[in-house]
């Protein structure tokens, strides 16, 4: 049970309430993704519904970096799944690790960053893992931004860089309000993950 009571609907002016919601319409949601969350209340958008001014804002710049920060899928959940995995987010690993699998990513991927198998990966993805790794602990170097831009143009590091740090911001809130997945976890080796 979260230690904050979750926002319904009816708790929310009228204009705001759609954002409890996984996304406000089927059309909002690539296809391969409807069957996910299309319409679905979430409990991370319910714990920050207790501050409708803040949930406005957060799914707006979230939603923005989502969309638009020229992040292909693969790179986008890769980076979502890295920091879920290393902040140890069971919420934010379940939700991403169904979008990543319905994105594409073998489910040996998946597993992998789960697992912490870099050599799974080629040697950008693994630089970039590794960045992802070291920009959660204020860690990243010369020598580990070098790696990653040999593989990646600035434009993409900037946004990989917001993107974990949006997701770290989301996981430690969700930690801190003991916010609940709404179903049980998938697993971090997927081994509840549905077919």
């Amino acid at each position: 049970m979260a230690r904050i009571r979750l926002a319904e609907r009816s708790d929310l002016p009228e204009e705001h309430q759609h954002l409890i919601a996984a996304f406000r319409e089927p059309e909002d949601l690539a296809p391969e993704y409807r069957h996910l969350m299309s319409g679905a209340e979430r409990n991370v958008y319910a714990a920050f519904g207790r501050n409708p001014p803040a949930l406005v804002a957060f799914r707006e710049f979230a939603g923005s970096l989502w969309n638009d920060a020229d992040l292909d899928a693969r790179t986008r959940e890769l980076v979502i799944l890295r920091v879920a995995r290393e902040l140890d987010s069971r919420y934010v690993w379940h939700q991403h690790g169904r979008i990543a699998l319905s994105a594409g990513l073998p489910a040996d991927d998946v597993r992998a960053v789960g697992a912490n198998a870099l050599e799974r990966f080629d040697e950008g993805e693994a630089a970039l893992l590794s960045y992802v790794r070291a920009y959660l602990t204020g860690a990243v170097d010369d020598d580990l931004h070098d790696r990653v831009s040999a593989h990646y143009d600035d434009g993409t590091i900037v946004a990989v860089g917001m993107l974990a740090g949006t997701y770290a911001t989301i996981v430690r809130s969700m930690q801190a309000l003991d916010v609940p997945i709404e179903e049980g976890f998938i697993g971090w080796d997927l081994a509840n993950a549905p077919e």
